[in-house]
């Protein structure tokens, strides 16, 4: 990577107690040259810790912001620095593959995109899939919520007041109506190593309502801020 070689591609790990898996996924963006800062957003156990111990930097929030704030959090901390390439969202659970992260900010480099997103073979939840049909037809976004997104530094510094909404949705949607260009690419996903999902279904089913309502108004009032 031409750019990334002068700089570097950083992984934002949102982490709500976490410690089961932090370590590896870690020591895993580690192993592809990735640095990582997580965002402890708000842990009781020894997430912070290990992030400390094992991360390049480590954002701590003393109660919980949600998903989207810890992305945010990581995201516009990474805009203020001086020595970031691109930004790749990365779960501290474990189900998604540092090694696709790398990958994915490399094809995006190679077909000079500023943004990218992650495409999974079966996304989980019918609202998803729906959710992906939807937005291919409209922003030709395949899988608009995989967990691996990645933007590059220039265009996170222009839009990072959408940094982390909507799973960074509405960043990327953001940036497409501006005229940057979107890579995709197939990425693998695991079960959780330490269990089930902490969220409920009927919470994600309307955070995913929400967000893709979020989008098309953009999409009909770009200019507009939600």
């Amino acid at each position: 990577m031409s750019e990334a070689a002068a700089h570097q591609v950083w992984a934002v790990i949102p982490a709500l107690n976490e410690q089961a898996t932090l370590a590896s996924v870690l020591e895993a963006a580690r192993a592809e040259g990735l640095r990582t800062i997580v965002v402890d957003d708000g842990s009781t156990d020894d997430t912070s810790g290990i992030a400390k111990r094992l991360a390049d930097e480590c954002v701590r929030h003393a109660q919980p912001h949600g998903y989207a704030g810890a992305l945010a959090s990581g995201m516009v901390t990474l805009a203020r620095r001086d020595d970031v390439a691109w930004a790749v969202t990365l779960d501290a659970d474990g189900q998604l593959d540092a090694r696709d992260a790398a990958a994915l900010v490399h094809g995006a480099e190679q077909a000079g995109a500023a943004v990218a997103v992650g495409i999974r073979e079966h996304p989980p939840r019918v609202l998803e899939r729906a959710a992906g049909t939807l937005c291919r037809a409209v922003f030709g976004i395949a899988d608009p919520f995989c967990g691996i997104k990645a933007v590059r530094i220039d265009t996170l510094k222009r839009y990072r007041g959408y940094a982390g909404r909507n799973v960074n949705l509405a960043l990327v949607v953001k940036a497409l109506l501006g005229g940057d260009k979107l890579h995709q690419a197939p990425v693998r996903s695991a079960p959780r190593i330490d269990g089930a999902s902490r969220f409920g279904s009927l919470g994600v089913n309307l955070r995913m309502i929400k967000a893709i309502l979020t989008v098309l108004a953009m999409r009909v009032r770009p200019g507009a801020r939600r």
